[in-house]
This record gives C-alpha cells, sequence and structure tokens, in this order.
C-alpha cells in the first residue's frame, strides 16, 4: 500500500491509499473495509480490462468460489476504470489483480468481513505477502 498517487489527477483524490504494482501501471484504491458482496474499487490501468483471482485462505476454498469483478470493460480513451469486487464468503482472501501488460498487484491478503449490517468489527487487514509476484 502507497500513499503514492495515480498519475491521472481526476482519479487520484479517490482514495488517500493506493496498492500499486511493482512497475507502477496498475493502481487500485484502498478503500476499507471490504465487505462479502461487492465494494467499490476504483483502477489506474494499461490496456482496458481488468481482471481479479483469488481464493479463500482459511477455509474450504473451493466451496467458497473466487471474487469477481464487474462493471464496464473500461472508459473510451481514458486510463482509468470504476469497478464492483465481489467476495463470496467472509474470510482471509488472497487475490491478485492483472492489466494488459502491467506486473500484478502482488497478492494480497483481505479479510472480508461479514454483512455490513452486522456486527462485524469494521477493520481490514490488508498486507502484501512476502512472496513472489
Amino acid at each position: 500500500m502507497s500513499d503514492e498517487r495515480p498519475k491521472n489527477q481526476n482519479m487520484a483524490s479517490f482514495s488517500r491509499l493506493w496498492y500499486v504494482s511493482p512497475d507502477r501501471l496498475l493502481w487500485a484504491s484502498a478503500s476499507t473495509p471490504f465487505y462479502v458482496g461487492s465494494n467499490k474499487v476504483l483502477w489506474e490501468r494499461p490496456g482496458s480490462i481488468v481482471s481479479v483471482s483469488g481464493k479463500l485462505l482459511d477455509g474450504d476454498a473451493k466451496a467458497a468460489g473466487v471474487p469477481t469483478i464487474t462493471g464496464p470493460q473500461g472508459y473510451e480513451g481514458v486510463d482509468y476504470q470504476a469497478s464492483g469486487v465481489t467476495f463470496p464468503a467472509p474470510g482471509c482472501w488472497e487475490v491478485e489483480a492483472r492489466a494488459a501488460s502491467s506486473f500484478p498487484l502482488r497478492r494480497l491478503r483481505v479479510s472480508a468481513l461479514g454483512d455490513r449490517r452486522g456486527e462485524e468489527p469494521a477493520f481490514l487487514r490488508l498486507q502484501e505477502s512476502q512472496g513472489g509476484q
């Protein structure tokens, strides 16, 4: 996570903190906390499509499913994209995002909380893994 801002000034004020790929081409807003269900994420990216993959680390990963990204495939002539990233179950998730020629965002561990209206404490534990890219 970085307090450095993306190049596009129209989106730089969307979040105070950003996740950024090692080559500085892919940026994701660090909105917190993440919940089960859809979470708003703004991307600055090369190309026109961002893909997200991941797996649940602290439960039955096969039964939980995978996180998904929804929203437009990018906007014509601009380098940013608004989306929803959906976590199908609560728990600790390992997530990776990719776009065109960029290096992937490092694997992140995300603790998706239960229902937004539930009594779960409002926290997000997100850390870059020590592993490779």
